[in-house]
């Protein structure tokens, strides 16, 4: 998870990123929903995503638009626009900040993120109106979580590109 940040003063909110071995602690949602309530009474993330990647990967520098390892083109293209959009300053950024850095099988928004116009909808509406969107809890006050089986991630990120929303997926 990572904070949102604020270019005069470092990070306006405050995140983390957590990386773990699942040969130790597996990927499961209730755990990582879990983790994430107790950890929000210190961190008061505004967004987050959680995501399983190779070790070789890098899967601790990936969260900061830094490619590792063996990666193809197409993710590489993705994680540089991660780099030069969410992470630019302010001025030299297409960036909003009701804007999602991707689609993946966790991904924790607040009430701005679900508010965002798909078409005439809002995000939520679109979410809710699919169940191959995905499913929406809130976590904590005014902080969802929204579910995408692993097998839908193409598709949600497909049907969402051209609402310029990802920013993995947004145009140079």
């Amino acid at each position: 998870m990572v904070g949102e940040l604020d270019y005069e003063k470092g990070l306006k909110r405050n995140g983390c990123v957590l990386c773990w071995d699942n040969k130790l602690i597996p990927f499961e949602k209730s755990y990582i929903q879990d983790l994430l309530k107790d950890l929000y009474q210190f961190c008061k993330p505004h967004y987050g995503y959680a995501f399983q990647r190779d070790f070789k990967k890098g899967p601790g520098y990936y969260p900061w638009g830094i490619e590792a390892g063996n990666i193809t083109d197409k993710e590489g293209e993705k994680i540089a626009r991660w780099s030069n959009t969410g992470l630019a300053g302010p001025d030299d950024s297409d960036y909003q900040p009701h804007m999602i850095r991707d689609i993946y099988p966790l991904n924790f928004l607040s009430p701005q993120h679900l508010g965002a116009k798909i078409g005439l909808q809002t995000l939520q509406q679109w979410i809710q109106d699919n169940p191959t969107r995905g499913t929406l809890e809130e976590l904590l006050p005014n902080f969802w979580c929204w579910s995408v089986d692993i097998e839908n991630i193409d598709s949600v990120q497909n049907d969402l590109k051209p609402h310029n929303l990802l920013i993995a997926h947004m145009p140079y």
